[in-house]
């Protein structure tokens, strides 16, 4: 308290956030890791195919340099993508030639009944009224449309860390199931979500949860990547008919 203004969200997620990650916040070298992005990617697509089948209009919410809407696309997929993030978005339009833009949700102006599939990824955390933006999603899906996210999950076995004020709100998985009720949706699936990273970005995270573990350099400058449980969660909601 107080909630940081939308002006301060900006001037914190910007391209240092994605490449000089400090104390646990951000990412050492986000653009770097283009492939993980890709398979945490098509880990996200696979869940969500269990429960659709039919491609269709997908909006990213918190779309960052836009991977996921690339890898939607890669699909078959009508992506669109949407970050506070200027530097990612100019990323994501001119690098990737997404659609995207830059802004809140709600800065879209999205028609009821718009996307068959929205996604939030490792973003509900971060927004300063999360139960707005569950309002605002169940009303621009379509009938039965699909609501996959992610968040930290304070009630699981793995080490939580606070962050703030990068992470505004924390969440366990009857909380979060419990928000997804009452703005509309039916929970079709809650589990851990693995998550693949750099070796160096699995250091770099390992070494903030557990500050007395040595970690070689020579480790952490292995190029290799490693899929790993994490202390988030992966949700599919679907829009309920009233």
């Amino acid at each position: 308290y107080p909630m940081p203004s939308q002006e301060y969200h900006s001037k914190f997620y910007t391209e240092e956030y994605f490449s000089k990650g400090n104390d646990g916040m951000g990412f050492n070298n986000y653009l770097e890791n283009k492939n993980i992005h890709f398979s945490n990617a098509k880990y996200i697509m696979n869940k969500l195919y269990k429960f659709r089948n039919n491609k269709g209009l997908l909006l990213d919410i918190g779309c960052a340099y836009g991977f996921l809407c690339d890898y939607a696309r890669s699909l078959g997929w009508n992506a669109k993508g949407i970050d506070i993030s200027g530097d990612a978005i100019m990323f994501a339009r001119e690098k990737l030639h997404l659609d995207v833009i830059e802004g809140t949700i709600f800065s879209l102006e999205a028609s009821k009944n718009s996307f068959d599939v929205c996604t939030a990824i490792g973003v509900i955390d971060h927004l300063t009224d999360p139960f707005s933006i569950f309002h605002e999603v169940r009303r621009i899906l379509k009938p039965d449309g699909i609501f996959i996210m992610s968040a930290g999950d304070i009630s699981g076995i793995f080490p939580f860390n606070w962050k703030i004020p990068e992470h505004l709100f924390y969440f366990s998985r009857k909380s979060l199931k419990l928000m997804l009720q009452k703005t509309g949706f039916y929970v079709e699936d809650i589990s851990i979500f693995w998550v693949n990273f750099s070796i160096k970005e699995f250091s770099l995270r390992l070494n903030t949860y557990i500050k007395w573990l040595p970690i070689p350099r020579w480790f952490s400058q292995l190029p290799y990547s490693v899929k790993v449980p994490t202390n988030e969660i992966l949700i599919v909601a679907k829009k309920i008919r009233l």
